[in-house]
């Protein structure tokens, strides 16, 4: 009598130890609101169509926060986002709130986050910031 196969298959899942960086050194492109009024948000968008990652805590950033910090809060930021998106994540534009961008802290935190800046904004928030980071993703990647 031949035997019948088994019922149960089994599968191997590999969940994401964190992202890994992607081949071509070009993983998704985000949008960051960093305001001392209202806090830190990131947004991802595809097809244009934006969302929050990660809802502003209440509060706002501190307004003595240091560079180190900030760096700090960025890679923080980053790292949420990556999982959120379950894709590394290596480009961001920048919407900034009560930041001065003179003393050039916000750039040397995000280039210290190995986040590469594809634009700093004043106006709109997270969820533009989000759809114009994709667009100008999307522009350098071809």
């Amino acid at each position: 009598m031949a035997q019948l196969p088994s019922p149960i298959k089994l599968f191997q899942i590999e969940e994401p130890d964190g992202a890994s960086e992607a081949e071509d050194g070009f993983g998704m492109a985000v949008g960051i609101e960093l305001s001392r009024a209202g806090g830190a948000s990131v947004a991802a968008s595809v097809g244009g169509n934006a969302e929050l990652l990660i809802r502003p805590e209440p509060g706002g950033i501190d307004g003595t926060l240091g560079e180190k910090a900030l760096a700090d809060l960025l890679r923080g930021l980053r790292a949420l986002a990556e999982r959120a998106v379950a894709r590394p994540v290596t480009h961001a534009v920048i919407r900034l709130d009560g930041f001065d961008l003179a003393d050039g802290a916000v750039l040397r935190a995000a280039a210290a986050a190995d986040i590469a800046l594809l634009g700093i904004r004043r106006d709109g928030g997270a969820l533009d910031a989000a759809i114009e980071a994709e667009e100008l993703a999307g522009a350098l990647s071809n």
